[in-house]
């Protein structure tokens, strides 16, 4: 059964037989086509107005919207208690129900697929980039330290200043590793050390 308030009105059809017709029986057939056998369906207009009494409260358990005739949503209401309507859920509203959690599962499953994807891009991506980087091997260039060979030992400045123009330079390229002047030095330290421990 479906339940609606709205304007009906008294027509005569084309054998002169009294009739009924009007907006509130058209969505009252609509509101029953959601329901199955027993089922007593009411729509939101007619159970705000239930709503108002409060003996009626507990009897109202509200359903969601079916669609119906042209796409149209009409929310529905279930009316029923111990001796009176059905209280399962439609066929409807159980395909609905059945609807909305595949809709769900597939959306949850894109999700992960592309979040897969975008994990399994990020990997590859990186592990190319370290091997590409392993496998070009890196242009390095170091300075070795000027000797001063002249007599004037206060000239020594002059091979500093030498050095260190070379080296800022140098570091102005892009693709070379320049080594640093304390790095030689330790180096040149250790090498002359182990000479003298022979």
């Amino acid at each position: 059964m479906g339940i609606h308030s709205g304007p009906v009105s008294g027509v005569v059809d084309v054998n002169g037989r009294a009739n009924l017709a009007g907006a509130g029986l058209n969505i009252a057939q609509r509101v029953m086509v959601c329901g199955d056998a027993g089922h007593i369906l009411l729509s939101k207009h007619v159970a705000e107005d239930l709503e108002e009494y409060e003996h009626w409260r507990p009897l109202l358990h509200r359903l969601g919207e079916c669609e119906v005739k042209h796409g149209v949503q009409v929310p529905i209401v279930n009316l029923y208690a111990d001796e009176v309507g059905n209280p399962q859920l439609p066929k409807k509203f159980q395909a609905l129900k059945k609807h909305r959690a595949r809709v769900r599962w597939a959306a949850v499953t894109g999700a992960l697929l592309v979040l897969a994807v975008i994990v399994a891009g990020i990997t590859i991506f990186s592990r190319y980039r370290v091997r590409s980087t392993l496998a070009a091997p890196e242009k390095s260039i170091a300075v070795l330290p000027f000797e001063n060979l002249s007599e004037e030992k206060t000239n020594a400045y002059f091979a500093d200043g030498t050095q260190n123009e070379i080296l800022t330079r140098l570091a102005g390229i892009g693709d070379l590793k320049v080594i640093s002047r304390t790095s030689l030095c330790l180096k040149a330290a250790c090498k002359k050390l182990e000479t003298e421990c022979g």
